[in-house]
C-alpha cells in the first residue's frame, strides 16, 4: 500500500512565507506553524497541544505524517549566531561544510562525519546523511538534509517505515527557495560598500587631476 501512495499519489504543494516551496505525497496530513494541528495529532496519538509544543521546541515550519503514520515529513529554520555568521553554505568549501556535520547531526553514531555528504539542489549545497534504525515498530529510516541558507540554518528530515527508499530524495529534490527573498551576506555587503567607495574616490581624483 505505501509503494502505490508513493509511486502514483498525486503530489501536493505546500509553501511557508513564500521563503520555500515543497512537495509532499498525496496520503499525507500537513500542518504548519499557525496550523490547527488536531488532524495530525488524531494520526500520531497525541493531543494537539502536544504537537503544538513539538513544533515550538523544534523550529518546526511544517510537520507531514502519513496516514498510516508510518512515515513523516518536517522541515525545521532556525535562525541564531550559527547560521548568522555561517550567512551561507555557499560561501564554504566542500571540505568546510563536511567539517560541521557532527555538530550539525544528531544520530545514533558518535561520528557521523564519515557518513555524511555533500549534495545539491539547484545551486544550493546541503549536507546529507542518512541511518536505519529499528526499534519495537520495526526498521526505519531517518533522511536528514541540511543547509544554511539566508542566514538560516534549514533542516529536511524524512522517516521512512517500511521498504521504500525514495521518497526522501524525491521529497528533497522538490524543496526549493524563493530566490527573490534571497539577501546579501554581511560581507558581501561589505565588499560592496568599499567598492563603491574605492570607485567614488577614483572618480573624484579623476575630476581634480
Amino acid at each position: 500500500v505505501l509503494n502505490l501512495i508513493f509511486f502514483f499519489g498525486i503530489l501536493t504543494f505546500a509553501q511557508s512565507d513564500n521563503e520555500f516551496q515543497i512537495e509532499i505525497p498525496d496520503g499525507y496530513i500537513t500542518a504548519f506553524l499557525a496550523d490547527d494541528k488536531t488532524e495530525v495529532a488524531n494520526v500520531i496519538g497525541i493531543t494537539a497541544k502536544e504537537v503544538d509544543d513539538y513544533f515550538k521546541n523544534n523550529y518546526l515550519e511544517f510537520l507531514s505524517v502519513s496516514e498510516d503514520n508510518t512515515s513523516q515529513i518536517k522541515l525545521s529554520v532556525l535562525a541564531d549566531e550559527f547560521s548568522s555568521k555561517i550567512f551561507s553554505f555557499n560561501n564554504l568549501g566542500d571540505e568546510q561544510i563536511l567539517k560541521l556535520a557532527n555538530s550539525l547531526f544528531t544520530g545514533s553514531y558518535e561520528q557521523v562525519s564519515d557518513g555524511a555528504k555533500i549534495v545539491r539542489n539547484n545551486s544550493v549545497k546541503f549536507l546529507k546523511y542518512e541511518e536505519t534504525l529499528t526499534d519495537n515498530g520495526g526498521e526505519y529510516t531517518v533522511t536528514q538534509y541540511v543547509t544554511v541558507y539566508n542566514g538560516k540554518t534549514y533542516r529536511l528530515s524524512v522517516f521512512i517505515g517500511g521498504q521504500e527508499k525514495n521518497l526522501s530524495d524525491t521529497v528533497f529534490e522538490s524543496l526549493t527557495f524563493n530566490e527573490s527573498n534571497e539577501v546579501l551576506s554581511p560581507l558581501t555587503k561589505i565588499f560592496i560598500i568599499v567598492g563603491i567607495v574605492i570607485f567614488a574616490v577614483i572618480i573624484v581624483l579623476s575630476i581634480f587631476r
